[in-house]
C-alpha cells in the first residue's frame, strides 16, 4: 500500500503562526506556535513564518512532499497571493505561495485559512458524514468555508465563504473590506471588545473597567465572563452580538440550505452562549424546511483545523 506522504504546513493569522507536520492520517506533528504581529512590515511576518517552518524541519525525520500554507484573507488561487487581508496588510500581494516554494524547494500550495478549516472539520472533525456543510469561525474576525457535496467550494477566484462581509446593515460602520455593516463589525471578538471598551470610556458602570485596569485591554472572552456573571453592560453587547451573528446565520441557512453548521474560533469557545441564541434565532426566523434540518455545532479540531485542511488540500491539488 502507496504510503500517504507527509506535507510541511503552517497556519498564518494576525496573531500567531501555526506549524507542523501532517502525517497520513491527519495528525498535526512537531508542532510548533509564534506569537505573530499581523500589522507588522512584510519581512518580519515572513521572518516568523520561515523561523516556525524552519524549527518544524529540523525536528523531522523525514522530508515532506509539499508545503501548505492557510491564510487569514481573501486569496487569489491561481496566483497564489493574499489579495486582502484586513489583519496582516503587509502580506496583501506578496508571492506567498512561490516564497514557500523557493525557500523549501517542493511544491506548495496556498488556501484560505477558513476554507482550510471548513475541509479539515469535514474530514476529520465534527462534519464527518455531511454531504453539505458550513464552517464559520468567529474569532478576531469572521471567516468561513463551504462544502457542497462533499468539495470544497472556493468560488471563481477563491474568495468564497467570506461570511464575515455578509451585510447585516447598510448603514452600519464602514469595514476594513470596503464596505458597510458587515456582520464582522457587530459579531467578531475584536468587534464585542470594541463595543465594551466605548461604552466603559462613555461612562457606563460595569465590573469590565477593573478588568481593563489590572489588563490594559479587554477580550471577547472578559466580556462574555462578565455577562454570565449578570453584569449589565457586558450582557447588552454580548447579547448584541448573538444577536448579529444569528442574524448572519440565518441568511446562511436560507441561502445554502446546508445539513450542517460547524462553529469554531476563540468566541465559539463560550459554548451555549454563542450557540443557544444562534440556533434560537434559526429556529425563529430562517425559512421553515431549512431550519428544521440543519444541526448548528461546535468544531472539534480546535487551532489545528486550518493547519490540517491546508494539508489535505495539498494532497488533492498536488494528487499526492
Amino acid at each position: 500500500m502507496k504510503e500517504v506522504p507527509k506535507i510541511l504546513v503552517a497556519d498564518l493569522g494576525g496573531t500567531k503562526v501555526l506549524a507542523g507536520i501532517v502525517s497520513g492520517d491527519g495528525k498535526l506533528q512537531h508542532r510548533r506556535k509564534r506569537e505573530s504581529a499581523g500589522d507588522g512590515e512584510l519581512k518580519d511576518i515572513l521572518a516568523n513564518l520561515y523561523a516556525a517552518l524552519d524549527d518544524v524541519l529540523a525536528a523531522a525525520a523525514s522530508s515532506p512532499a509539499a508545503v501548505a500554507l492557510a491564510s487569514a484573507g481573501a486569496i487569489d488561487l491561481k496566483k497564489g497571493v493574499v489579495t486582502h487581508s484586513p489583519n496582516m496588510m503587509a502580506v496583501n500581494g506578496a508571492p506567498l505561495r512561490e516564497l514557500l516554494s523557493q525557500r523549501y524547494g517542493i511544491p506548495a500550495v496556498m488556501l484560505n485559512d477558513a476554507s482550510a478549516a471548513a475541509l479539515a472539520e469535514h474530514h476529520l472533525g465534527a462534519g464527518r458524514g455531511s454531504r453539505d456543510m458550513i464552517f464559520l469561525t468567529v474569532s478576531t474576525g469572521i471567516g468561513g468555508g463551504i462544502i457542497v457535496d462533499n468539495k470544497l467550494y472556493q468560488g471563481a477566484d477563491g474568495t468564497a465563504g467570506e461570511f464575515g462581509h455578509t451585510i447585516i446593515d447598510l448603514n452600519g460602520p464602514a469595514d476594513t473590506c470596503g464596505g458597510y455593516g458587515c456582520l464582522e463589525q457587530y459579531a467578531s471578538g475584536t468587534a464585542i471588545a470594541r463595543k465594551a471598551v466605548n461604552l466603559l470610556n462613555s461612562g457606563v458602570a460595569s465590573s469590565l473597567a477593573d478588568v481593563l485596569a489590572r489588563q490594559g485591554r479587554i477580550t471577547a472572552a472578559d466580556v462574555a465572563a462578565a455577562a454570565l456573571s449578570g453584569d449589565p453592560l457586558a450582557k447588552e453587547v454580548f447579547d448584541a452580538a448573538m444577536r448579529a451573528l444569528g442574524t448572519g446565520i440565518i441568511s446562511i441557512v436560507n441561502v445554502f440550505n446546508p445539513e450542517l453548521i460547524v462553529i469554531g474560533g476563540g468566541v465559539s469557545q463560550t459554548g451555549e452562549q454563542l450557540f443557544a441564541p444562534v440556533r434560537r434565532a434559526v429556529a425563529e426566523h430562517a425559512y421553515k424546511l431549512p431550519a428544521s434540518r440543519v444541526k448548528i455545532v461546535p468544531a472539534a479540531l480546535g487551532d489545528e483545523a486550518g493547519a490540517v485542511g491546508a494539508a489535505l488540500f495539498a494532497r488533492e491539488e498536488l494528487g499526492l
